[in-house]
């Protein structure tokens, strides 16, 4: 039975089997379609979405393209905005430049056209009281001229000149003056420094001197040049001046020395005086020595001539040279030229004669001065020979006794 039952079963089992496999036609067929239909949509579908995806994603790009077109143009305008701000402000200063410079310009030719306006009022004022003008100048320059030196100055230069050619021809054959206007000659006066009207400028033997300024007269240039004439002590100090010395026309006296102050100066100075026909100058430059041939080596001071004529240059040991013309060709004996008397290497020619003798003092000293240099007295003491003039006392008898003392013609008078 169990068997049986079994067997039942597994054949209603199969008969179920068979019946769920047997399945009705029309219902096979409406799944089928209805499967078809699905695939069908979901091909579609995927071919829409294959389709629309690329849709979307270049959407969302351009989306993005046009967010960040939009910020960067919001940037461009806001700079543009800020570009045109500061252009405006700009413009505003330049167009307030302009403004002002205009108005500057429109002041500036206003001021200058009134000014002309008031220029040409006054010229047509002064055109009617020219000769009224002309006569306040002169006062005007008169009285200028009376507290002003330059104008003074320029006033004295017209008025000097017949002082100046009156003093030429006094002086003519002795001094030569020449005249320079200042004026035209600009050149010349800056280079010899005229600062003031009239100037006189001093020179020996083409050496610039002395310069005077003083007095315009004509006895006051006379008497300046007879005294700078009559002989002095000039300095020379550049071989330049050296060489005007070398042509000169006169006879050239030059002390080379150690220093232009002192005793030696004072001594040449005073020799200076004793020898007016001789222009003594002194130096302390080694290079003007040597352009007369004075050895700088040799000893110090010395003295050389440079003789008219001969142009020929004779050296002496200053010294000598000054101890035989220190002593004047006549002096007094007294205590305190005894020294001076007897201390000369020079033969002695004595007077005897009154204190008030003055005819006797006259021919003497003519006498001394026609030997200077070799003679001052006729005796001597200390056991020296001494000689007596026998005869009257003249100018002829005196010269002839120096002649004979001098060749030692006379005889001893013991």
């Amino acid at each position: 039975m169990s068997e049986l039952e079994s067997s039942l079963g597994t054949a209603e089992y199969d008969k179920e089997r068979v019946d769920d496999q047997m399945i009705p036609a029309d219902n096979v067929h409406d799944k089928n379609s209805i499967t078809f239909q699905q695939k069908n949509e979901e091909i579609s579908r995927n071919q829409l979405d294959s389709m629309f995806t690329p849709i979307l994603e270049f959407s969302q790009v351009f989306g993005n393209f046009e967010l960040q077109a939009q910020e960067k143009l919001a940037d461009k305008v806001l700079r543009l905005e800020e570009m045109k701000h500061q252009l405006d402000l700009l413009v505003e200063l330049l167009v307030s430049s302009i403004q002002t410079r205009e108005l500057l310009y429109k002041t500036a030719f206003i001021r200058r056209s009134k000014n002309l306006q008031k220029a040409e009022t006054k010229v047509d004022l002064l055109g009617d009281q020219v000769d009224a003008l002309i006569g306040l100048l002169e006062k005007i320059y008169t009285t200028l001229h009376q507290r002003s030196p330059v104008l003074q100055q320029h006033f004295e230069s017209k008025n000097l000149a017949p002082e100046y050619e009156a003093a030429t021809t006094e002086l003519k054959g002795k001094a030569v003056l020449a005249k320079v206007n200042a004026i035209n000659e600009i050149e010349l006066a800056k280079r010899w420094g005229i600062q003031g009207y009239t100037t006189i400028y001093f020179f020996v033997n083409g050496v610039h001197m002395d310069t005077y300024y003083h007095n315009r007269k004509k006895d006051d240039i006379v008497n300046y040049i007879k005294t700078k004439m009559a002989g002095d002590l000039y300095t020379v100090m550049t071989t330049e001046n050296a060489e005007h010395l070398l042509t000169a026309q006169s006879t050239i006296g030059l002390g080379f020395l150690n220093s232009l102050k002192g005793l030696k100066g004072e001594a040449l100075a005073a020799a200076s005086k004793l020898h007016p026909d001789v222009l003594f100058f002194q130096t302390t430059r080694v290079d003007v020595a040597n352009m007369f041939l004075i050895d700088p080596e040799i000893k110090c001071p010395a003295l050389v001539l440079l003789e008219k004529e001969s142009k020929q240059l004779s050296h002496f040991v200053i010294d000598d040279f000054i101890s035989l013309n220190k002593i004047p060709p006549m002096i007094t004996y007294s205590r305190e030229t005894t020294p001076l008397i007897l201390n000369s290497p020079l033969k002695l020619l004595w007077l005897f004669a009154a204190v008030h003798d003055s005819e006797a003092k006259s021919i003497f000293q003519e006498t001394a001065r026609a030997f200077k240099g070799k003679v001052i007295a006729v005796a001597s003491i200390r056991k020296r020979k001494k000689y007596v003039l026998n005869g009257e006392l003249t100018l002829s008898n005196v010269k002839s006794f120096a002649l004979d003392f001098l060749g030692d013609k006379l005889r001893n008078q013991k």
